[in-house]
């Protein structure tokens, strides 16, 4: 990018959320390759009342002049629309993040606030082409400014065999959690690890699996361990449900969030990771987890079947019960799974490269500013 724009970056940055996840990978890219960047954190997560809507926007459009920026960047079309449209001085780029194409755009207000949104965005910015394709028909006069990024995937630090296992241990301990006390468990080649990473939330679907996984468990001398890895901050009640459901799950268990390189080791550790998501854009973990060589098993769903191609770089699947006979037939087949893991890393090297993500918002927002 020469010259380089000043790039203000706009998104919610909840500790352990996907959007904080990605907005900071985006941020990171950027800042490396000389960029300078500015964070802006919009901590909406509800719906705003106009006067509300009208005195954030000021703050934020003070906060673009005071820092001289070119160019924003923002992260979800409706949490990051409330703040921005025809008002907003300098030119936009909208990112999907997946509930504003999933779950937002079934809301009459919300939808709204998305369109003025889109209406005035120099680029729309989808991170595969199902949610290009979201986008297309929600707003088809738009068309000309979707384009499609991937995420990238960087693993900077190798974990180390066994210190998940070990992390695992020590996070059970410290956080009280049952698992502290299942003296039937023992962290080895034995023990067949599931990590699901995900928040505790309805679009997470978290439970999804968890009856089926905790009866193959009973089944099998209590060696399956299904480990549910989030945060409970943004839906409490939703939480308390989990939590309160899984405590009559033998074999499964709730962890709290970790850093991203002690998850990186947990899923290094782990037979496989699963996704059980209603609903994704682009699901960083899994991505992780092929660059990790970790097998991955995910729910057939739009945003997971961008990544994953069923049979070649993972599995798809549709059912509590598909994905417990798709589980016990890979853990039976060492050469179908050192089949997927290959191909899946081959691909996070080939098409989820943090240089083509770079130059590809480079381009953008080189244009953006020029605009």
């Amino acid at each position: 990018m020469d010259p380089k724009p000043v790039i203000g970056v706009v998104s919610p940055l909840e500790q352990h959320s996907g959007n904080r996840s990605t907005i900071l990978r985006v941020q990171g890219l950027l800042q490396n390759n000389g960029v300078t960047c500015f964070l802006y954190d919009n901590v909406s997560l509800k719906q705003m009342l106009d006067s509300q809507r009208k005195s954030e926007q000021r703050r934020l459009n003070a906060w673009i002049l005071e820092n001289n920026i070119n160019v924003l960047v923002a992260l979800h079309a409706y949490r990051a629309g409330q703040l921005l449209g025809e008002e907003t001085p300098v030119p936009y780029v909208v990112v999907f993040g997946g509930t504003d194409l999933s779950l937002y755009c079934n809301e009459a207000e919300s939808l709204t606030v998305m369109g003025k949104c889109v209406e005035n965005a120099f680029s729309l910015i989808a991170f595969s082409d199902a949610m290009k394709k979201s986008a297309f028909d929600l707003w088809p006069q738009y068309a000309y400014k979707l384009q499609v990024i991937p995420q990238s995937v960087d693993i900077k630090i190798i974990p180390k065999k066994g210190d998940g296992m070990q992390y695992i241990a020590a996070l059970a301990t410290m956080t009280n959690s049952p698992l502290a006390n299942d003296k039937s468990l023992e962290w080895n080649d034995s023990c067949v690890l599931l990590v699901l990473p995900a928040g505790l939330r309805p679009v997470k679907d978290v439970l999804h699996v968890a009856t089926a996984v905790s009866q193959w468990s009973c089944e099998c001398e209590n060696k399956v361990r299904l480990l549910i890895i989030g945060s409970d901050k943004l839906d409490k009640d939703y939480a308390a449900t989990v939590r309160e459901k899984v405590n009559s799950l033998p074999g499964v268990y709730v962890l709290p969030p970790v850093d991203q390189q002690t998850l990186h080791s947990i899923i290094s550790d782990a037979f496989l990771l699963l996704n059980t998501s209603k609903s994704e854009g682009m699901c960083s973990s899994i991505l992780e987890a092929m660059a990790l060589r970790t097998p991955v098993i995910v729910r057939d769903i739009p945003g997971n079947a961008a990544i994953v191609k069923h049979g070649v770089s993972g599995i798809l699947y549709t059912s509590p019960e598909d994905f417990v006979r798709e589980a016990k037939e890979l853990l039976k087949d060492e050469k179908r799974r050192g089949l997927l893991v290959e191909n899946a890393s081959a691909l996070t090297s080939s098409v989820y490269d943090t240089k083509k993500e770079y130059e590809s918002y480079a381009r953008v927002l080189r244009y953006a500013a020029a605009s």
